[in-house]
């Protein structure tokens, strides 16, 4: 019975090495770094000078202020990282400190997409003005926090409990292909066409981005996390092993399968940008004309 559960707990140790590997090559791997940084640039730049700006300058709060410097620090630290991350021979000499450099710029991408769907919920239009309602926008910021910091939490009991049991071959390969069987959830399909649509035939249209926010803070607080808690995991094993370790990779020809799939990747945070800014635009230009 001895012999079994040692056996047993050497197949969870592989399953588990197994996956990290997996991850260190794939999506964890550091040759994404200046991607990520670079989108994380781009996200809080838009951000930094649409929501932010807004609540500091123009509705007459300043207390927004240091957020906006702290936006703007948050700006330079990303293109310095994004310029030496470059840099692959150095990148890949210091694994362990830019692996963790990875995981930070994971909790910024949860942040900034976590910030762009409060500032589609708190966009409201008041007196003619298309503005950010700083007496909602504190509250839904502190019960967004909350909802962020549980979904952490579950995804750490998660990767605690796949740690004990082994993670699944399934799973390690859906590190290879980067997908997630929540997608394919025909409950988070019906869920999410409900909140759409019922508010706003009820309101007549009148919350729509508002409800647009809710869904996709939702989306973003309840997936996006388990980056950040795989990556400093995977940080950790690195600076305990070396096998963990990703090896340099070499100048290789992409295939057309892999081309496609950069350009789906591309073209969908393009997307989500793109709808950002117009529905800012047009609820913009909406209050521009009421108040005429």
């Amino acid at each position: 019975m001895s012999n079994q559960l040692s056996k047993s707990e050497r197949e969870r140790d592989a399953a588990n090495q197994t996956y990290f590997i997996t991850l260190a090559e794939s999506r964890a791997s550091l040759v994404n770094l200046p991607m990520l940084a670079f989108v994380n640039a781009a996200l809080m730049s838009l951000l930094t000078f649409t929501i932010v700006a807004s609540m500091a300058f123009y509705v007459g709060s300043r207390s927004f202020l240091f957020l906006y410097y702290a936006h703007l620090a948050v700006l330079g630290f990303s293109a310095v990282v994004f310029l030496v991350s470059l840099v692959r021979p150095l990148t890949f000499r210091f694994q362990v400190f830019f692996s963790s450099l990875l995981a930070v710029f994971a909790t910024l991408l949860v942040y900034t997409l976590c910030l762009m769907g409060l500032g589609m919920i708190t966009n409201v239009t008041r007196g003619g003005y298309t503005m950010f309602d700083l007496a909602v926008f504190p509250v839904a910021g502190v019960m967004g926090l909350l909802y962020v910091c549980g979904a952490i939490v579950v995804h750490v009991l998660l990767l605690r409990k796949r740690l004990r049991e082994g993670h699944s071959e399934a799973r390690t390969m859906g590190n290879l292909t980067a997908a997630s069987s929540v997608y394919n959830s025909k409950s988070l399909w019906i869920i999410f066409g409900a909140v759409m649509i019922v508010p706003n035939v009820l309101t007549q249209g009148q919350y729509v981005s508002n409800t647009l926010g809710v869904i996709l803070f939702l989306l973003f607080a309840s997936v996006v996390p388990s980056l950040p808690v795989e990556f400093t995991y995977l940080a950790y094993l690195k600076s305990q092993d070396k096998r963990y370790w990703e090896h340099r990779p070499g100048r290789r020809v992409r295939t057309k399968r892999e081309v496609r799939a950069i350009v789906k990747k591309v073209t969908l945070w393009v997307g989500i940008v793109f709808a950002f800014c117009v529905v800012l635009l047009v609820l913009t230009k909406l209050g521009m004309s009421d108040s005429r």
